[in-house]
């Protein structure tokens, strides 16, 4: 098993030198869906309705992002590394009960060192996967409507990008698609440009 996975690293490794290009950095902007801070937030919703039993809910869910830019400086053929920066915010009603209680906005900017690994890359075609780890600052805001009264509360934590497969379509600018999981989501899309 080893002396296979020694001889496909090796053939990827020749392919990617066969078809280098002159380029070091990347610059790409990104929209995803399923992210990891919009699945912590499912699941406190969830929490949140089943330890109220049921008169705790959220209504009328209005979400932006993840959105995300990258750079990423190629050191040789295959390898690339450089940074993340993702923001997502959501804003939805709370009700108690079926009756308006407030407005919960919760944002989320995440900055993650990261390394790409550059498969296959021809003129206008290339597969890649990528890894980041960083940190994700988050800042929830409720206001009640009869009170006006407004609660902050900020955390800060762990948070990552594992992109198992990313295809890119084009030379200098391309399209791109990337499938795995993590803060920029489970599938994502955007465009990148080379120089």
């Amino acid at each position: 098993m080893r002396k296979i996975f020694m001889t496909m690293m090796a053939a990827m490794l020749l392919c990617v030198s066969a078809n280098a290009q002159d380029t070091k950095h990347e610059i790409s902007i990104a929209y995803g869906g399923g992210s990891t801070s919009q699945i912590l937030d499912a699941w406190t919703k969830v929490g949140t309705s089943l330890g109220s039993f049921g008169t705790a809910t959220f209504d009328n869910e209005k979400l932006f992002g993840p959105i995300s830019a990258e750079y990423f400086y190629r050191i040789n053929n295959v390898i690339g590394v450089g940074a993340i920066g993702a923001f997502m915010r959501s804003n939805e009603e709370a009700r108690v009960s079926g009756h308006e209680y407030g407005d919960k906005t919760s944002t989320y900017i995440t900055v993650m060192p990261a390394v790409k690994f550059n498969w296959l890359q021809k003129k206008n075609f290339g597969l890649y996967s990528k890894l980041a780890a960083g940190i994700t600052l988050q800042n929830v805001k409720f206001e009640e409507d009869d009170t006006d009264k407004t609660d902050t509360e900020k955390q800060t934590f762990f948070n990552f990008q594992a992109s198992l497969l990313g295809i890119e379509v084009g030379n200098k600018v391309c399209g791109f698609a990337e499938f795995g999981f993590g803060e920029q989501g489970i599938i994502m899309g955007g465009v990148r440009c080379k120089f």
